[in-house]
């Protein structure tokens, strides 16, 4: 049979919004500490899952307050926890145009959507038979809230535009479970319980 997909999205933790560099919105003392917690979040929600030789995988996009949570996240996470490195297609943008709400530019959202919807492909999949039998994966996704927002939307076939409806925040928690016949069900949107 083939498994069932577990993907956990995490929204980065609190970071330096005062540059417009990347390489300088690093993550705050707070936003290190909300990362850690996360990783010990997932770990005891991994190892619940029942099954010790359990496929885990994480990326994270490329954008620093991302890979640092990534970073912080992954010696907290099992050993045999493989990180599949950083996906451009997973950085902030704005995925498609907000109903109701002010219109931006639509070549950005183009662009933008383009992008985030490869990236949803490349995550969002039923997964077919494994020649090892096992029956769940695990896929942690490091990225931002408007993907998030995206994501969920377009995983439970709900209108992409109610993105901004829906609310993330820092380091928050969303698990999707995709089923070998196809039904997605959301097990958690946002959860921010695990954080000090």
């Amino acid at each position: 049979p083939a498994p069932t997909r577990h993907i956990i999205l995490v929204r980065h933790g609190q970071y330096d919004e005062s540059s417009k560099d990347d390489e300088r919105r690093v993550l705050t003392g707070l936003g290190r500490d909300q990362a850690v917690a996360t990783g010990h979040k997932l770990r005891a929600v991994l190892d619940a899952s029942g099954s010790p030789d359990t496929e885990i995988r994480i990326r994270s996009s490329t954008l620093t307050r991302a890979k640092e949570t990534a970073a912080l996240m992954m010696p907290h996470l099992p050993d045999r926890t493989e990180h599949l490195g950083c996906d451009p297609n997973l950085n902030e943008g704005r995925p498609a145009q907000v109903i109701p709400g002010k219109a931006y530019s639509n070549a950005v959202v183009r662009a933008d959507n383009d992008r985030i919807e490869e990236a949803f492909r490349s995550v969002f999949y039923r997964s077919g038979p494994r020649e090892d039998g096992a029956l769940h994966e695990y896929e942690i996704v490091v990225c931002h809230g408007n993907v998030i927002r995206y994501f969920a939307l377009r995983a439970l076939q709900l209108p992409p535009e109610a993105w901004l409806r829906l609310c993330t925040f820092n380091c928050s928690v969303t698990y999707l479970v995709v089923r070998p016949s196809g039904s997605v069900s959301l097990r958690a949107l946002g959860d921010i319980g695990h954080l000090p």
